[in-house]
């Protein structure tokens, strides 16, 4: 995703994740968290495109410090599955493409600021 660094703004119904890319470009994506809010971005889909893709964002507390998020690609069949796994001064991050059709995960470490 050429991410360089990740926020999250946790409210009552929603989270806001918002992403700084490798060329210095916000990327900010709501995600409901009782319902699926439907939004724009240019982040993680087809990325040599570079265009705003419509996404449907969920996402919820699976346990004390893991956060899990899906975004749905609108109009199409793919969605990413993104987990975070926050640790005491780190935090573990898995991606899964849906449906691939091979082993895509991809596992990221970084550190809480």
């Amino acid at each position: 995703m050429h991410v360089e660094e990740v926020s999250f703004e946790f409210g009552q119904d929603e989270c806001v994740f918002t992403a700084l890319d490798n060329k210095g470009a916000r990327h900010t994506i709501r995600c409901g968290r009782t319902d699926w809010i439907a939004g724009t971005s240019a982040l993680g889909y087809r990325r040599e495109l570079s265009t705003e893709m419509p996404v449907a964002a969920h996402g919820g507390w699976v346990n004390e410090h893991t956060f899990v998020m899906t975004w749905q690609y609108i109009e199409t069949p793919f969605s990413h599955v993104l987990t975070f796994d926050f640790g005491s001064d780190e935090v573990d991050v898995s991606i899964k493409i849906v449906p691939f059709w091979q082993d895509n995960d991809e596992h990221i470490k970084g550190r809480l600021v």
